[in-house]
Protein backbone atom coordinates (compact mmCIF):
# COMPACT_ATOMS: atom_id res chain seq x y z
CA UNK A 1 0.00 0.00 0.00
CA UNK A 2 1.18 3.30 -0.86
CA UNK A 3 1.57 6.31 1.98
CA UNK A 4 2.36 8.88 -0.39
CA UNK A 5 0.89 10.13 -3.70
CA UNK A 6 3.38 10.61 -6.74
CA UNK A 7 5.19 9.17 -9.61
CA UNK A 8 6.66 5.98 -8.94
CA UNK A 9 9.28 3.59 -10.80
CA UNK A 10 8.23 -0.14 -10.36
CA UNK A 11 10.65 -3.14 -11.77
CA UNK A 12 9.34 -6.76 -11.08
CA UNK A 13 11.00 -9.88 -12.17
CA UNK A 14 9.26 -13.33 -12.31
CA UNK A 15 11.52 -16.46 -13.04
CA UNK A 16 8.98 -19.70 -13.05
CA UNK A 17 7.69 -22.45 -15.17
CA UNK A 18 4.37 -22.18 -16.04
CA UNK A 19 1.96 -25.19 -16.03
CA UNK A 20 1.68 -25.11 -20.01
CA UNK A 21 4.87 -24.71 -21.95
CA UNK A 22 3.84 -21.33 -23.06
CA UNK A 23 5.20 -17.68 -22.39
CA UNK A 24 4.72 -15.94 -18.59
CA UNK A 25 2.34 -12.86 -18.44
CA UNK A 26 2.62 -10.72 -15.93
CA UNK A 27 1.30 -7.17 -14.80
CA UNK A 28 1.01 -4.59 -12.23
CA UNK A 29 -2.96 -4.39 -10.70
CA UNK A 30 -3.76 -0.99 -8.76
CA UNK A 31 -6.54 -1.78 -6.19
CA UNK A 32 -6.78 -5.15 -7.87
CA UNK A 33 -7.75 -3.89 -11.29
CA UNK A 34 -5.50 -4.33 -13.93
CA UNK A 35 -4.64 -0.96 -16.13
CA UNK A 36 -6.73 -0.68 -19.12
CA UNK A 37 -4.93 -2.11 -22.68
CA UNK A 38 -1.98 -4.09 -21.04
CA UNK A 39 -0.34 -1.48 -19.69
CA UNK A 40 2.38 -2.56 -17.16
CA UNK A 41 2.10 -6.04 -18.25
CA UNK A 42 5.18 -8.19 -20.14
CA UNK A 43 5.91 -10.99 -21.61
CA UNK A 44 8.75 -14.02 -21.41
CA UNK A 45 10.36 -16.04 -24.02
CA UNK A 46 8.15 -18.34 -25.02
CA UNK A 47 8.45 -21.82 -23.93
CA UNK A 48 8.54 -24.48 -26.79
CA UNK A 49 9.41 -27.12 -23.87
CA UNK A 50 7.19 -27.60 -20.81
CA UNK A 51 9.15 -27.40 -17.75
CA UNK A 52 11.58 -24.32 -19.16
CA UNK A 53 12.11 -21.80 -16.32
CA UNK A 54 11.47 -18.42 -17.82
CA UNK A 55 11.68 -15.21 -16.87
CA UNK A 56 9.71 -12.08 -17.17
CA UNK A 57 10.63 -8.27 -16.15
CA UNK A 58 8.58 -5.39 -16.33
CA UNK A 59 9.95 -1.56 -15.57
CA UNK A 60 7.76 2.00 -15.64
CA UNK A 61 6.86 5.12 -14.26
CA UNK A 62 3.22 4.93 -13.23
CA UNK A 63 1.32 7.60 -10.78
CA UNK A 64 -0.67 6.57 -7.74
CA UNK A 65 -2.25 7.73 -5.01
CA UNK A 66 -1.87 7.74 -1.16
CA UNK A 67 -3.52 4.49 -0.19
CA UNK A 68 -3.30 2.18 -3.45
CA UNK A 69 -2.67 -1.00 -3.16
CA UNK A 70 0.29 -2.14 -5.58
CA UNK A 71 -0.11 -6.03 -6.56
CA UNK A 72 2.04 -8.41 -8.91
CA UNK A 73 -0.99 -10.04 -11.29
CA UNK A 74 -0.54 -13.31 -13.06
CA UNK A 75 -1.75 -12.72 -16.57
CA UNK A 76 -0.32 -16.46 -17.98
CA UNK A 77 -2.82 -17.65 -20.09
CA UNK A 78 -5.32 -14.68 -19.03
CA UNK A 79 -4.71 -15.60 -15.35
CA UNK A 80 -5.48 -19.00 -15.74
CA UNK A 81 -2.38 -20.96 -15.34
CA UNK A 82 -0.68 -21.72 -12.64
CA UNK A 83 3.08 -20.50 -12.41
CA UNK A 84 5.46 -22.27 -10.36
CA UNK A 85 8.27 -19.92 -8.89
CA UNK A 86 9.70 -22.43 -6.32
CA UNK A 87 12.09 -24.25 -8.66
CA UNK A 88 15.76 -23.72 -9.06
CA UNK A 89 16.58 -20.55 -11.20
CA UNK A 90 19.22 -21.92 -14.06
CA UNK A 91 22.47 -22.13 -12.95
CA UNK A 92 21.31 -24.04 -10.01
CA UNK A 93 21.28 -21.83 -7.41
CA UNK A 94 18.59 -21.00 -4.91
CA UNK A 95 17.60 -17.44 -4.86
CA UNK A 96 14.74 -14.67 -5.27
CA UNK A 97 12.45 -16.02 -7.75
CA UNK A 98 9.90 -13.03 -7.65
CA UNK A 99 10.36 -9.22 -6.73
CA UNK A 100 8.75 -6.49 -6.62
CA UNK A 101 9.70 -2.68 -6.18
CA UNK A 102 8.72 0.79 -5.71
CA UNK A 103 11.06 4.02 -5.73
CA UNK A 104 8.76 7.18 -5.52
CA UNK A 105 10.65 9.78 -8.11
CA UNK A 106 9.12 13.13 -6.58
Amino acid sequence: VVATTGDYEYDYYVAGVPNTGTALEFSLAINGVRPASGAHEYRSNFSATGGDVLVVRGEGIIHLTAGDSVTLRNRTLSGTDTVDVTNVPPGGEAGANVSLTLKRLN
